[in-house]
């Protein structure tokens, strides 16, 4: 399989908005080890549905998740 530096860019929290396209906690996990970086989307239809526009709030709770997951902001990041 592959072996290099894994990156999931415009993404969201599965365990926040589930879904499909989100990425799960195993995946930002894998993610991380493989010293990538998992970068959140700004998309409302994606962070938080049924809204009218982006919800920060939202949006911040899927960053600290990410980093509580990983123990670390190094594999965080927007888009």
């Amino acid at each position: 399989f592959f072996n290099g530096v894994a990156v999931s860019s415009h993404s969201a929290c599965r365990m926040l908005s589930p879904g499909e396209r989100q990425t799960s906690d195993s995946q930002v996990r894998k993610i991380h080890e493989s010293g990538g970086i998992i970068g959140m989307m700004l998309w409302d239809r994606v962070i938080n549905p049924g809204r009218a526009r982006v919800d920060l709030d939202h949006l911040w709770l899927h960053l600290v998740r990410v980093q509580g997951l990983v123990g670390g902001w190094d594999s965080v990041g927007l888009g």
